[in-house]
């Protein structure tokens, strides 16, 4: 460990005078502060300052004991720091300041966050991390280890004293709070925090003027992820207001459910038959154990040898698992190796998709929701198909009367039925938000638990719900990317997507009968026509796309599947899955779409000679996304199939995917940065509040005082934009009282 001077503050007169000494003499709009907040937990509703970390210095940092401070002079503190002319520098600023704007009713300003120059700079960590160790992250920690291993492991006492304190207290580890420190075992933690921050800053600071000469325009992006950073803190700050009436409401009903379906599976013969298993496998245990003395032995070990017959006989359930379920009795709804032995053993349906092979070379079959719906003509399974989803829906989402669950009820209190989602657009590595508390992207948008969005209300009485989103949004930017005329005349034109890229690929197949005449008032003489005749003989190209959604829908269903699961990598196994076909139906789709696509093909072969060469692919908005086991790897000439080329091969199937799903996040956040600026600008941001994203979709709390007109002129203005090569995007709107409404 290096030496650095650590200064403990711990009266609020010294606090202020460190202070008041710092502005006057050493304030400046060329100093860089790293600061950081020690807080009880990471709760936002239920925490408290314990102290902040404060340093303009590599070698120096001093930290402020703030627990038993008033709130009132650890605002005027705060004020101070507020007033300074200095950059300010955190680490995922998004925490610090949601809890100071939470905690003390402020904001707090800030300049640099270092945790998104990371994420701009390098992230294939966070992709190392996803994909192989999940301890290599862009945490403080995990970094400091990378550029200042000399700093790394001042959390280790730390962690020991923790770890004495919970064995001495009888206290979980992830029960711990920062509170049972001391103020002298905690205050090193914090210099050595703001430490680190100041440094890392340096650092990457030096990367990106590296990155700049390098000719990578960096310095758009990071400006564009600071500013999108502090819109989301914002919305967070804002709240979504929950209706607990309504969660109430859902609770009672859906547990009625999971009751009934509880009670018809358990009474199901096919239950008694596990059952009787399960009882079969005790015996066996027990007198194997020779801890059970039975009159009719003999009779037993006839039930054993047959049992034993049987278990000869599984394909999916090996005998370790069999040993297991010697210790169970009754039937379990939620035990895996139960649920094998009732669908593909008792009931004998056939499965549908395998788990990865083990190191045995053992493929675990999936009874997940697509299987339970393909046999759901079946009462029993559809019986386990309704139970496991309002069951899901009550723990999970609802969490109505559970502690440890995330549901809404628990994310929410009758005092302040409001949530304050966590958005990081450094939570993925294509920049994309990953949300938690509660994460709005789970709740379901379509069936039965889509009711659990009339939860969601606007955030004032006299407000309303308003949303949009983009129409296909991922596909536009494929055909600006890839100047695929095809795709871009669709888009320009207003034209379906799918039902005219399966016209110009099909349409010479697709022939009209005297049905189709008769219902679309057609001329007689079509009959046995095909599409493109009635194209060629002045039809409106609208209406014969009509035409084929509505008589040959198989097509555009075809057209879909590939034209979304391109930029996946989908292959031909992965095609005919999806609809529904044989892998020569579905090599024979995919062959004729790249034919009629070339520009596609080309682009996604372009992605991949620049993966190759660089090590990293690059988005129009300067995002560079590092993936570096494709490195080097001569795609074109595949070699054999050991594990470093099959990372490679990974990497490469994802290359046009991650531009595409960046580039896409990157539009969002422009738009949104440029509409809210504007909103601001026009003193309406009081009347129009950002609830928060999902997807392509953007939720707005607006006051009803504002017309219809007005708000969707305003969101075309700035959301219907130019990207890229003459492809303007388009937003669909939408209002309501709740978020299911919209």
């Amino acid at each position: 460990m290096i030496n650095i001077n650590k200064i403990v503050l711990k009266d609020y007169n010294e606090c202020l005078s460190y202070l008041l000494n710092f502005k006057e003499n050493i304030d400046s709009v060329d100093t860089i502060i790293a600061f950081d907040i020690e807080t009880k937990n990471l709760n936002l509703y239920k925490n408290n300052l314990l102290g902040f970390g404060f340093a303009y210095s590599d070698k120096e940092g001093a930290y402020f004991v703030t627990r038993n401070f008033s709130k009132e002079e650890v605002r005027h503190l705060l004020k101070l720091i507020n007033s300074f002319k200095s950059k300010i520098v955190l680490h995922n600023a998004y925490f610090d300041i949601s809890q100071i704007n939470y905690m003390f009713n402020m904001k707090f300003k800030w300049t640099y966050d270092t945790y998104i120059f990371a994420h701009a700079l390098h992230s294939n960590v966070l992709l190392y991390a996803e994909s192989k160790d999940k301890s290599n992250s862009l945490s403080l920690k995990e970094l400091c280890k990378t550029y200042y291993p000399e700093i790394y492991g001042y959390e280790e006492e730390l962690n020991k004293i923790k770890n004495s304190i919970c064995k001495k207290e009888h206290i979980p580890i992830r029960k711990f709070e920062y509170d049972l420190f001391d103020d002298d075992t905690l205050a090193p933690y914090g210099v050595y925090d703001v430490v680190a921050t100041y440094r890392l800053f340096i650092s990457l600071k030096q990367e990106v003027k590296e990155a700049l000469n390098s000719g990578w325009n960096i310095k758009e992006l990071l400006q564009l992820k600071h500013e999108a950073t502090k819109k989301y803190r914002e919305a967070k700050g804002n709240g979504i207001r929950i209706n607990r009436d309504t969660i109430l409401e859902l609770n009672s009903e859906w547990n009625v459910i999971v009751k009934e379906k509880k009670e018809s599976i358990l009474n199901n013969e096919s239950i008694k038959k596990v059952e009787s298993i399960l009882l079969r496998l005790k015996i066996q245990k027990e007198m194997e154990k020779k801890e059970l003395k039975i009159k009719n032995k003999k009779e037993v070990e006839k039930d054993i040898e047959k049992l034993n017959k049987y278990i000869d006989k599984t394909q999916y359930i090996t005998q370790k698992q069999l040993d297991k379920l010697s210790l169970e009795s009754k039937f379990n709804l939620n035990s895996p190796i139960q649920k094998k032995i009732l669908f593909l053993e008792i009931l004998k349906l056939e499965p549908l998709k395998f788990n990865k092979a083990d190191a045995k070379g053992n493929k675990s079959p999936k009874l997940d929701k697509e299987f339970l719906d393909y046999y759901k003509h079946i009462p029993l399974v559809n019986d386990f198909l309704e139970y496991s989803l309002y069951n899901k829906g009550v723990t999970s989402f609802l969490g109505v009367g559970s502690e440890d669950s995330e549901g809404l009820w628990n994310l929410t209190f009758e005092e302040y039925p409001l949530n304050h989602p966590n958005s990081n657009l450094q939570g993925t590595i294509t920049h994309r938000i990953a949300q938690n508390s509660v994460n709005f992207q789970q709740l379901p948008s379509r069936g039965k638990l889509s009711e659990l969005k009339k939860c969601v209300i606007p955030r004032h009485d006299n407000h309303r719900i308003v949303a949009f989103d983009y129409s296909s949004a991922e596909l536009y930017i494929l055909g600006a990317l890839s100047q695929e005329p095809k795709f871009i005349y669709a888009i320009n034109n207003g034209l379906d997507l799918h039902s005219s890229m399966a016209y110009n690929i099909w349409g010479d197949k697709l022939i009209i009968d005297d049905n189709i005449i008769e219902k679309e008032e057609l001329d007689p003489e079509f009959n046995g026509k095909s599409l493109r005749d009635l194209n060629n003989n002045g039809v409106d190209i609208i209406k014969i796309l009509n035409i084929l959604k509505n008589y040959f829908p198989s097509y555009r269903f075809d057209a879909k599947a590939v034209g979304f699961g391109l930029p996946y990598g989908i292959g031909v196994k992965g095609l005919a899955n999806n609809i529904g076909k044989t892998t020569f139906e579905a090599s024979k789709v995919l062959e004729e779409y790249m034919e009629y696509n070339q520009k596609i093909k080309e682009f996604m072969d372009f992605n991949k000679d620049f993966l190759c060469a660089n090590g990293y692919i690059e988005g129009k908005h300067s995002q560079r996304l590092y993936m570096g086991n494709a490195k080097g790897y001569d795609w074109r000439t595949p070699k054999d199939y050991n594990s470093k080329n099959w990372e490679a091969i990974k990497e490469l199937r994802k290359s046009t995917n991650y531009i595409i799903q960046s580039e896409n996040a990157m539009v969002l956040y422009k738009s949104l940065v440029t509409f809210f600026k504007e909103v601001k600008k026009l003193k309406l941001d009081k009347k129009i509040l950002l609830m928060t994203t999902i997807y392509d979709a953007v939720y707005l709390s607006v006051d009803i005082s504002i017309s219809d007109d007005y708000i969707e002129n305003l969101l075309k203005k700035h959301f219907e934009i130019e990207y890229f090569n003459g492809v303007t995007f388009k937003i669909d709107i939408s209002k309501g009282n709740n978020m299911k409404e919209v």
